[in-house]
């Protein structure tokens, strides 16, 4: 998944039941808005782990319920944008980790190559 799509998740993008999670939705400079491509539509599996993390995050004081359901939302309850969360908690996170950080590939390919 896309950041902008993880983004967008909304309560009913997420089915505990069958263990699937729908991609309807991407958010583009914190503008909810339609998937980059035809085929970023879809259903995809839930992990059991992730089924857990996340019934554990909706039931935590850190879930912002709001008016548009979404997963993940501002103060103001509105997507974040990919941009302003990539610069100011994700790349300090790797810093701080020792991972480089890229938006295409660099940190993918940290994890891949060999010891």
């Amino acid at each position: 998944m896309r950041i902008g799509e993880v983004l967008a998740l909304r309560l009913e993008d997420l089915d505990f039941k069958r263990q699937l999670i729908h991609v309807r939705s991407s958010v583009y400079a914190g503008t909810l808005g339609t998937p980059k491509s035809e085929a970023s539509t879809a259903s995809l599996p839930m992990p059991p782990v992730l089924a857990t993390r996340l019934k554990t995050f909706l039931a935590s004081k850190h879930y912002r319920q709001n008016g548009l359901s979404l997963l993940f939302a501002n103060r103001r309850g509105r997507p974040f944008s990919a941009n302003k969360l990539r610069e100011k908690k994700l790349r300090p996170l790797l810093t701080s980790l020792g991972i480089p950080f890229s938006v295409r590939g660099g940190t993918t390919s940290f994890f891949l190559r060999k010891p």
